[in-house]
């Protein structure tokens, strides 16, 4: 914590406000002043420290930490599921996949969506939300067992389009596919090369 207090909020994985007791009615955004971070640093005492005040450390959301999204209103409970948290850098909207749409009843009119972070800091609301409420665990309906994750209509509209006969893709649009399915894949991908040229015949002798 004292290191994030010290990076502070324009580096990430820093901290942006803090707040403590007997010396702030509320929280206060962490200055740019590296004197003024060292100070708070050094309230982060351990226990039996010299200093009584408690203090609240409100850093930035790290990568693969859980976090509860919620939609309003909650009707059910696949409405409030555990994500785990991809950072994407100069990004300031909340991205995620077709598939829980469903269990959200989300059909993008305008709903309102929420995130809880707060709540799960400790290592009990990380493994609950990570074996427990992770979008996994609310595949199926509790009442009859149906599945209620799964793609929508326009994944399958995808699907038919990709793989119709007459459909052809340049080098841009596929690398840009490729990327999409395997981003966080290290290991070397090797393309397969174009088939232009059977499709071609194809269509000739068709």
């Amino acid at each position: 914590m004292r290191e994030a207090i010290l990076r502070g909020p324009e580096d990430y994985s820093g901290a942006c406000f803090v707040s403590i007791t007997g010396k702030d009615t509320g929280k206060r955004r962490l200055a740019d002043d590296r004197q003024m971070s060292q100070q708070d640093a050094r309230l982060l005492q351990t226990a039996g420290g010299k200093y009584n005040n408690d203090v609240t450390v409100y850093r930035q959301l790290l990568k693969n930490e859980m976090l509860l999204m919620n939609r309003q209103p909650s009707l059910h409970k696949p409405i409030i599921m555990g994500h785990r948290a991809r950072i994407l850098e100069g990004r300031k909207a909340l991205r995620m996949n077709y598939e829980p749409c469903k269990a959200y009843n989300a059909d993008f009119d305008g709903a309102e969506m929420n995130i809880i972070v707060f709540y799960i800091q400790n290592v009990l609301g990380q493994v609950e939300a990570r074996e427990l409420a992770d979008v996994g665990s609310s595949y199926l309906v509790p009442k009859d067992g149906t599945p209620i994750l799964g793609l929508i209509q326009d994944h399958m509209v995808s699907d038919v389009l990709l793989t119709l006969r007459d459909t052809s893709l340049n080098k841009k649009d596929f690398t840009h596919l490729i990327l999409a399915a395997f981003g966080n894949y290290t290991k070397r991908i090797i393309l397969p090369p174009p088939t232009i040229l059977l499709l071609l015949l194809l269509n000739f002798f068709s």
